[in-house]
């Protein structure tokens, strides 16, 4: 929580910025007629966040910094049954389960510690490899149908845009020519995505040279990360200026309709939210409200 160190211009004073935030997990029911609170599902003094629901192993997986580092951990939907996957030792971030609920891909720091790499964490060996990519610079992993591709946004000095990553040679195709920052397979054929420019897009991969197709514009489709896709409906989280809303789109029928109504910064823009089809609720990263001070230290062997 040390930030912002500044020393006085006279005498030996340093003053900082201790901040003090953690994040816990929590589930919202969509199939009440009476809107409920979120129930908790992983809560501590420590951080949880990034949680990734698999209906085949039906258990959620999230990164946790209860051991010191963020390592990757799953529960049951309740938070019962938490089991620590990694000791990696370092920061793991945005897991996401394989569709079969054989594996997780997350990101985490490269061996020189200058880059990010994708890694796999296996349930059935319980070991972690690396997926060979060519690239440095990757954003949040997801799942081809077949689980056999990742599809990541990749960072170059260029562009940025989603690429799909053979997970046995590291082979790349790149999906979308127009800045996309997160992406969703909703067919083997097509694929959800958002972009810098806001809203929600949809490509054919069998042609790109069709224009993707925009499904939800900027002004309803506020956030990159915090939506998901389940069985032709998408749920998202719509930012206004006092509240979100939680949304659902229903694509077939081209039908937007208002689940709930959150209170502003309850929960991480920048984190996803998960569909838990078993139980119809949302899974996601609920925020506390930071808490700061300005503190000093005064003649302290720092200054010597």
């Amino acid at each position: 929580g040390f930030s912002y160190p500044s020393f006085a211009k006279k005498g030996k004073k340093l003053f900082y910025q201790q901040r003090h935030e953690k994040s816990s997990i929590a589930s919202l029911d969509l199939s009440s007629d009476i809107a409920s609170s979120p129930f908790p599902v992983v809560v501590s003094d420590f951080s949880h966040h990034s949680p990734d629901y698999n209906s085949q192993r039906q258990r959620v997986a999230y990164v946790s910094n209860e051991t010191g580092f963020y390592e990757l951990w799953s529960a049951s939907t309740k938070g019962e049954e938490r089991k620590q996957l990694t000791r990696l030792k370092k920061n793991i971030s945005y897991p996401k389960w394989s569709h079969d609920g054989s594996q997780i891909a997350f990101l985490a720091s490269a061996e020189n510690n200058k880059h990010d790499s994708i890694y796999i964490y296996s349930l059935l060996t319980q070991q972690v490899s690396m997926v060979p990519s060519p690239f440095y610079r990757h954003n949040r992993p997801n799942w081809c149908l077949d689980d056999k591709h990742i599809i990541s946004a990749i960072y170059g000095d260029e562009f940025t845009d989603v690429f799909k990553i053979t997970i046995d040679d590291g082979s790349v195709e790149r999906l979308t020519f127009d800045n996309a920052r997160y992406g969703i397979m909703n067919s083997a054929t097509t694929l959800l995505y958002t972009k810098t420019k806001r809203g929600l897009w949809q490509m054919d991969l069998t042609d790109k040279s069709k224009a993707p197709i925009k499904i939800i514009g900027g002004a309803d489709f506020t956030s990159l990360y915090a939506w998901d896709y389940h069985d032709d409906s998408i749920y998202f989280i719509k930012q206004l200026s006092d509240h979100h809303k939680v949304m659902q789109l229903e694509m077939k029928h081209k039908k937007t309709n208002a689940l709930f109504k959150l209170p502003l910064k309850s929960f991480y823009h920048r984190d996803i939210i998960n569909y838990i089809p078993d139980n119809d609720a949302l899974i996601y990263t609920q925020s506390s409200f930071p808490k700061a001070n300005i503190k000093m230290l005064e003649n302290s062997s720092v200054f010597e």
